[in-house]
């Protein structure tokens, strides 16, 4: 969680390796590798790919740089709309055949319904 405050914090700068660690964990010793891991499980956690990082971009030879805070995401879902969150979420293969089978769904309920009052009105 200090790792991510402090990405956070310093959102749209390169950190190199030795900032990051001595801003999260202070001064003392560390090996790159705590900042290694702790970063791949933050990426995890975030949904983040690192081949095309959405969050947690890697400097070569450097360090991280983080590309948007999670309220820029949060005004971005927002900003998409109920539709444009699900989407992005579920895909929208997902929700085209959501859509259908829902409609089929109500087709027959319709259709229970009026047999039904057919039935009784007899």
């Amino acid at each position: 969680m200090r790792l991510l405050v402090f990405f956070a914090q310093q959102a749209g700068r390169d950190l190199s390796r030795d900032e990051i660690l001595r801003g999260v964990w202070g001064e003392g010793v560390h090996n790159e590798e705590v900042l290694t891991v702790a970063v791949s499980s933050l990426r995890k956690a975030l949904k983040d790919d690192p081949k095309s990082p959405r969050f947690i971009k890697t400097v070569p030879r450097y360090g991280y740089h983080m590309l948007q805070t999670a309220e820029a995401t949060a005004e971005k879902a927002s900003s998409q709309g109920l539709w444009g969150l699900l989407e992005q979420r579920v895909g929208l293969r997902f929700l085209i055949i959501a859509a259908l089978l829902g409609f089929l769904l109500l087709v027959v309920l319709v259709q229970v319904v009026v047999e039904l009052v057919y039935m009784l009105g007899r």
